[in-house]
């Protein structure tokens, strides 16, 4: 229970250093995302549950919308999302 709760504290923490380093505006499509940091605006493009070393790598991170979050989590990332993921997997799955 102690390590859940260090994990979610360390999750937020990563998510705030994240938001703070982009323009808070969707990566994919450009919509702005207001000035709230929110966790669904951050992606794991290579999805933590598949891939847990690469759960705090900010090459690994996305900011979206919900609605480009919502449908790269169904399977249909756009265009920009899905060139992002290819890069994730280039980049990070070769180091």
């Amino acid at each position: 229970m102690k390590k859940d709760k260090e994990d979610i504290k360390r999750m937020f923490e990563f998510f705030e250093a994240h938001w703070k380093s982009k323009p808070h505006k969707c990566e994919c499509c450009g919509k702005y995302l207001g000035s709230e940091n929110k966790t669904i605006f951050h992606d794991h493009l290579l999805e933590k549950s598949k891939y847990p070393e690469y759960k705090y790598e900010m090459s690994n991170m996305y900011l979206v919308c919900l609605q480009c979050h919502d449908e790269k989590s169904r399977g249909f990332p756009k265009p920009n999302h899905k060139k992002a993921i290819e890069h994730a997997e280039k980049t990070l799955k070769n180091n």
